[in-house]
């Protein structure tokens, strides 16, 4: 009886350390969604700065988890890489959509938020 209780206890532990993770990863997804929102909607480059900071910084916590679906997969595994490598491909166009922001060009800036959302939209497709 004491092996099944200990086995149980395991179980939901490993349950709830799961789902703590989702719930991290979900916090910084739902934080990258809304600070690109944000970017889209400002009219200057001090508003601009902080809404690419914020989209960086939960960019770059996201790298801190794994999603659900690749829980299971090894650490070196094909789909795991290609979630850090798309992590890492939004993370340096945000940076490159400061620069221009930093050098007063706003207008180019947004058009690097075209590719934002697409590599957005396909992290969302591939790894939800």
């Amino acid at each position: 009886m004491m092996q099944f209780l200990i086995k149980i206890a395991v179980i939901t532990s490993l349950f709830t350390s799961g789902v703590l993770f989702a719930a991290d990863l979900s916090t910084d997804m739902e934080g990258l969604s809304t600070s690109y929102t944000q970017f889209q909607k400002t009219e200057n480059n001090q508003d601009a700065i902080a809404a690419l900071e914020q989209m960086e910084a939960y960019a770059t916590d996201a790298k801190n988890s794994i999603p659900m679906k690749l829980m299971n997969e090894p650490e070196n595994s094909p789909e795991v890489k290609s979630y850090f490598k798309t992590l890492n491909a939004l993370i340096t166009e945000i940076q490159r959509a400061e620069d221009f922001v930093k050098n007063h060009q706003l207008t180019q800036a947004k058009e690097c938020s075209k590719e934002i959302d697409r590599i957005m939209k396909f992290g969302h497709y591939s790894f939800r």
